[in-house]
């Protein structure tokens, strides 16, 4: 393993390992190679700190340093606020096929002490604290540190900072402040049309929407599943007998049961007598006369003209008419008739 300055040559090689690196990760796709690309010429960029590793002769890891600013609350200039220069760093990549093998905790070690060395005395950073706590990062906020983009009061999880010189912010007489990222950080946020532009001069690969991406939101699991229509019936068997001719509907009753299922694709009906289910809960109830204007089945079809074969075809079996078929004005052909049992039902289609 081999730490060393990064090359200018080595340019487009590190940000594909970048691109590699973070694809996918907080989001479909990744920025974080074009922050670095748009870094070479800014002046926060930090050359002497900007470093990559090798394994094999191989590049497999980069790390980069930048210059921020920390906002100090305590007012000694005409605007109000104390403009103290500070530092951070990022992106941070190591090759997928060497994650979670040790490099990215050694690279960053080095590349801390290099800092130090250089007089960086205090850096902020966007991390997990779970991997960064090994390099001596702690909350920002038990540092009195907070991040421009929450409220002060609040613990930012992800918002970590270290003193790399100690006695570092008290030497500059810093007891609370608040962080602000170079804005390099969010120029392919800023400049979309040339995000696009660079990143379509790398290999294509997929974008995917992904759990533990930022600002991902796990579908919550339903507390019910629609699973059937009910209808009570006065007769099962005539009711049987018109939904099996009618439209297909396949059942296995036996002609005793008092539960009826009957099946049609993915859809699924089942018919219970009246009397039965009064038995059965121990109470009457009372039935719509004529149609039942409190709810429907309704059908798809093809086309218009299947609406109206199938319209015949019901009346052919004993459906009652209730509407012929219309065109309506939202773009619909549809017709209603009812089933023996008065229950409305609708045929229609949106394909002429």
């Amino acid at each position: 393993m081999n730490i060393r300055l990064e090359q200018p040559k080595e340019y487009h090689e590190v940000e594909n390992l970048t691109r590699e690196a973070f694809w996918n990760v907080y989001r479909p796709g990744c920025t974080e190679h074009y922050v670095l690309h748009q870094y070479r010429t800014s002046p926060d960029f930090i050359p002497e700190l900007d470093f990559v590793l090798e394994e094999g002769g191989k590049v497999i890891g980069h790390i980069m340093f930048s210059k921020a600013e920390l906002v100090c609350d305590i007012p000694d200039t005409r605007e109000g606020k104390r403009i103290v220069p500070s530092w951070t760093f990022g992106p941070i990549s190591i090759h997928p096929d060497y994650k979670r093998q040790g490099y990215g905790l050694k690279l960053l070690q080095y590349a801390l002490e290099k800092a130090r060395e250089s007089g960086v005395g205090f850096l902020c950073m966007e991390g997990n604290i779970d991997f960064y706590r090994h390099a001596g990062f702690v909350l920002a906020s038990q540092l009195g540190i907070h991040y421009h983009a929450e409220p002060k009061d609040a613990e930012v999880p992800y918002f970590l900072a270290q003193e790399l010189i100690p006695g570092w912010l008290k030497s500059n007489g810093i007891t609370e402040a608040t962080y602000c990222p170079p804005k390099g950080y969010f120029v392919a946020d800023e400049n979309p049309d040339a995000f696009e532009t660079f990143d379509a001069t790398f290999p294509t690969k997929e974008k995917l929407r992904l759990s533990g991406q930022l600002g991902y939101e796990e579908t919550p699991s339903p507390r019910f599943n629609f699973n059937t229509v009910g209808l009570f019936t006065r007769d099962n068997k005539e009711t049987v007998e018109f939904y099996t001719k009618t439209f297909g509907f396949t059942t296995e009753w036996d002609g005793i049961q008092p539960n009826v299922e009957m099946t049609l694709g993915n859809m699924r009906i089942i018919l219970f007598p009246r009397v039965a289910f009064e038995q059965m809960v121990s109470r009457s109830f009372h039935y719509p006369e004529g149609f039942n204007g409190t709810m429907e089945l309704a059908f798809d079809v093809p086309s218009f003209a299947d609406v109206d074969k199938e319209y015949l075809n019901a009346l052919e079996h004993g459906a009652k008419s209730v509407l012929p078929p219309t065109t309506e004005p939202w773009g619909q052909r549809t017709c209603y008739v009812s089933d023996p049992d008065g229950n409305l039902i609708e045929i229609g289609s949106f394909i002429e």
